[in-house]
């Protein structure tokens, strides 16, 4: 699974977007995006959490 972590708007936040498959029907790659509030490294860790659930399969990609 890959995860990518890049500076928000305003100070302090964090997007970031990790890999969630593929669709199942159109085949298309789908990616969860998350806004974070903290710091860097702070960013760092719930990425990797996010990384893990998702490798996991519990992270859900919504309309």
């Amino acid at each position: 699974m890959q995860g990518s972590k890049r500076k928000g708007r305003r100070p302090g936040t964090w997007e970031l977007r990790v890999d969630a498959g593929e669709d199942p029907l159109t085949r298309k790659r789908q990616q969860k995006s998350v806004t974070f509030h903290g710091t860097s490294r702070q960013a760092d860790v719930a990425l990797a959490e996010l990384i893990t659930k998702s490798a996991r399969g519990q992270v859900s990609v919504g309309q």
